[in-house]
């Protein structure tokens, strides 16, 4: 486990000091993998409690919103600062980076939240009303309006 974390952050800083090698194959191995590996520990520890935590489940809960939406607003901030930047020297590349992550970690998760309680929810409502409308129809003891008799078993 603590091998996978160091190579995580070591491919993660890696990316900071070079933010052109985005999508480095080697890089996305490495962390694919060992997040595959971690959430199996986790899955099958049971102290893994910490998962349980508010903040973790509301996290997991507007999931799919971060996963659709942060990289829409990645893209959108680094092309708002890129201006702004003419050729930064590493350290002022780690502070940029770091600068991006926050803006985009904050502007992801309250797009996230909104579009979870103001999309995903009401959307899931619907369907489930749907669903159970439709699941009355095919248990009702009439087709196409004309009553039928049910097989008793």
């Amino acid at each position: 486990v603590i091998t996978c974390m160091v190579l995580v952050v070591m491919a993660g800083a890696e990316r900071l000091y070079t933010p052109t090698n985005l999508y480095d194959s080697r890089t996305v191995l490495i962390v694919t993998l060992c997040a595959a590996f971690l959430v199996a520990v986790a899955y099958h520890n049971p102290r893994a409690g910490f998962l349980r935590r508010p903040v973790l489940v509301f996290l997991g809960e507007i999931s799919y919103g971060l996963y659709l939406i942060h990289m829409l607003v990645l893209f959108m901030l680094a092309h708002a600062i890129a201006p702004l930047i003419a050729s930064p020297v590493p350290s002022e590349a780690l502070a940029l980076n770091i600068g991006l992550a926050v803006a985009t970690l904050t502007l992801t998760v309250l797009l996230a939240t909104a579009a979870h309680y103001g999309l995903e929810k009401p959307c899931q409502q619907l369907g489930y009303k749907v669903w159970d409308t439709s699941t009355r129809r095919m248990n009702s003891p009439t087709i196409f309006g004309l009553k039928t008799r049910r097989a008793h078993s």
